[in-house]
């Protein structure tokens, strides 16, 4: 008998019960607030994400592909701050120990004041310098700053500056404090006063003696001494490089500064710098120590590139033996814009001794007929004098009894040298447009708007493109002899030695003479240069390759690495290589 299989587990299908539209509605309520909080979250992160980069990580400069951030930039604001602050001390501790005098601590400590206004401005310009000049030491083979070289600069940091006492001779053409522009003979006479002194010093005459005599510095009251100097000093670069080059009692030859002075120094003493043993603490106050050691490092290899490119061009050089023929004027100026220049003296009398209050003095002012009628008695005088000296002996003495122009009176009514647009048009036009003026003749009187002028006409210096062509057609004769044109012509202060300027390197000619002098042959006269003071014409009597001399050690250590690298950067920031966005400027402070 069978019987039926017996079905195992069997149960009918479950059916999915369907969501009513009410829990589906919750559902996607609650899948959608979900994701709006998750956007919420993403949108702070991101925000605040980007806010940090934007406060911290943005670049503000590139410099070769490497991105300079605000954060680097605001730590070299703070440690240019931290120097600055430990500068203004180390001076104030100077002044209180009467090392240095108050007027020049007031200067350099005015200086500071500038400087910590502007750092947020010389904080971004270091940092590129740096990094430019750190991509430029790589690919001229410098090796890269170690931990002793850190640690070397570091340790200079930490020390204060030496300190030399010095004594100097300062000639400065015209005077210590010229009201005019120094004029030809002025410069003859600085630079004969200052090889004077030169030679005075060789024969073994005391410092003090020489400088009393010679010099035009206020210091010559002291004998020359002029006080503490360090190197960062604002007396000139070449200058200074050349007295810390030297030791203790060392004197330096006769160094020509770019503002046309002549200077001599002295070290009389040498004050070594001390270390500040509470240095590394001070720092941190400002910045991580790190931080601080990573701008040292880049500051040294810098340095390494600075020491390689000084070393490099102060060896043997190519050099010339010139004279020069310096015609100074405006060469931008031709035709009627220039009409030379003219040297003149003048008295002047104003309605009720006024000058200013005479330009708004009504034209029918009784002061001005008494104004006239004075200026008119002293031109007759004047012009009564028969002797010409004793007329322009007499006319100073006037100037300073009776002139409303207590500037000029105070030195006999004298103007200097002056071109046509530096007077006013009815000044201008009585000295310029009449061509048999000579000298000691009286004009005037003249009416301006500040009074009645009687001028005494003493010179005239005919237009700079007319002197040129004079002096080409003297050179152009076959017998010509360049050193008595030169004596003859030239405004230059070698004049008096016929124009000699000595042995020179490339370096040392302006640029836009360089190629050309360098490039003339032994006897050669080169053509007129334009340069932005006038021509300059040289002849080149020797040529030959030898070592500098200590003046020209010292120009080239002050200015080697900047006529080297100034040109580079200039190149790298018109072709992109450098860029830099200036809106972004990061907090500095002066505070810790």
């Amino acid at each position: 008998m069978t019987s039926a299989p017996k079905t195992r587990g069997t149960t009918a299908p479950k059916r999915h019960r369907q969501h009513d539209p009410e829990e589906r509605f919750q559902m996607w309520v609650t899948i959608g607030f979900i994701a709006l909080i998750a956007a919420v979250v993403i949108t702070i992160v991101v925000g605040i994400g980007y806010s940090f980069w934007q406060q911290h990580w943005q670049p503000v400069a590139s410099v070769g592909g490497a991105s300079i951030s605000k954060d680097q930039w605001a730590d070299r604001g703070k440690l240019e701050l931290f120097r600055l602050d430990q500068q203004e001390g180390r001076i104030r501790t100077a002044l209180a120990a009467g090392q240095i005098s108050s007027t020049d601590a007031d200067t350099r400590l005015s200086d500071i004041a500038t400087a910590k206004t502007n750092v947020a401005t010389t904080a971004i310009d270091n940092l590129i310098d740096l990094t430019f000049q750190g991509q430029l030491a790589t690919k001229q083979g410098v090796a890269p700053a170690t931990d002793a070289d850190v640690d070397n600069a570091v340790t200079a940091d930490a020390t204060s500056p030496e300190q030399r006492a010095i004594d100097v001779i300062f000639v400065t053409p015209g005077g210590a404090n010229p009201t005019t522009a120094p004029t030809p003979q002025d410069r003859q006479n600085a630079y004969t006063a200052i090889h004077a002194a030169a030679d005075a010093l060789a024969a073994g005459t005391p410092f003090e003696t020489v400088a009393a005599q010679y010099s035009t510095d206020a210091s010559k009251a002291k004998g020359g001494s002029y006080g503490t100097v360090t190197r960062s000093s604002s007396l000139d670069p070449t200058f200074l490089e050349a007295l810390f080059a030297l030791p203790q009692d060392g004197t330096t030859g006769i160094i020509t500064g770019a503002d046309g002075t002549y200077r001599i120094g002295k070290v009389a003493a040498i004050t070594p710098g001390t270390l500040d043993t509470t240095f590394q603490s001070e720092v941190q106050q400002r910045l991580p120590w790190d931080t601080y050691r990573s701008n040292v490092r880049m500051e040294a290899f810098a340095q390494k590139l600075k020491d390689s490119i000084v070393a490099g061009a102060s060896g043997q050089q190519d050099q010339v033996h010139a004279a020069e023929i310096f015609l100074s004027g405006d060469p931008t100026k031709t035709g009627t814009a220039d009409s030379g220049q003219v040297k003149a003296s003048h008295i002047l009398y104003s309605p009720n001794n006024d000058p200013q209050a005479a330009t708004t003095l009504a034209a029918d002012d009784p002061a001005w007929a008494a104004a006239e009628a004075e200026a008119n008695l002293a031109a007759a005088q004047l012009r009564a004098i028969s002797d010409t000296d004793s007329r322009i002996k007499d006319f100073g003495v006037r100037a300073q009894m009776q002139s409303d122009d207590t500037g000029s009176g105070a030195n006999g009514g004298e103007l200097g040298f002056f071109t046509r647009d530096q007077m006013v048009t009815e000044f201008a036009n009585a000295v310029f447009d009449d061509p048999t003026l000579k000298k000691g003749d009286i004009v005037g009187p003249v009416k301006t708007q500040y009074g009645w002028h009687v001028i005494l006409y003493e010179d005239r210096i005919p237009p700079l493109q007319d002197r040129v062509d004079a002096v080409k057609t003297e050179l152009a004769k076959p017998d010509a002899d360049f050193g008595a044109i030169a004596a003859a012509s030239s405004d230059g202060a070698e004049a008096i030695v016929k124009g000699d300027l000595g042995w020179l390197t490339r370096d040392q000619l302006d640029s836009t003479a360089r190629d050309a002098v360098m490039g003339l042959a032994v006897g050669a006269v080169s053509d007129p240069i334009a340069q932005s003071d006038g021509y300059h014409i040289y002849k080149v009597a020797e040529k030959a390759s030898r070592p500098l001399d200590p003046a020209q050690a010292a120009a080239v250590a002050a200015s080697a690495f900047g006529t080297w690298y100034d040109p580079q950067k200039a190149t790298a920031q018109t072709d992109g290589t450098i860029t830099q966005d200036p809106s972004t400027l990061p907090s500095t402070s002066s505070g810790n």
